[in-house]
């Protein structure tokens, strides 16, 4: 009579492994010099208040940007 072995659990890996397999593919390399250059030349502070701005260009448009509209009028648009 054989004796059956269970078969070996599968590791499920972890979040930041699958995160880490995913970036290192050449497809997403480009993502990771992004962020490594917007490290090294923009501070936290710069980041925060860019997303922010960004947000608020996404959600009300070219309107809701101050600079972009002062610009804007400037030259004549």
């Amino acid at each position: 009579m054989a004796t059956h072995r269970p078969k070996p659990r599968r590791r499920n890996p972890a979040r930041a492994e699958i995160e880490n397999d995913l970036l290192e593919q050449p497809r997403w390399s480009c993502l990771r010099q992004q962020q490594r250059l917007q490290a090294q030349h923009h501070t936290p502070e710069q980041n925060a208040a860019d997303r922010r701005r960004c947000r608020a260009l996404v959600e009300g448009g070219f309107g809701a940007d101050a600079a972009f509209m002062a610009r804007w009028q400037r030259i004549g648009g």
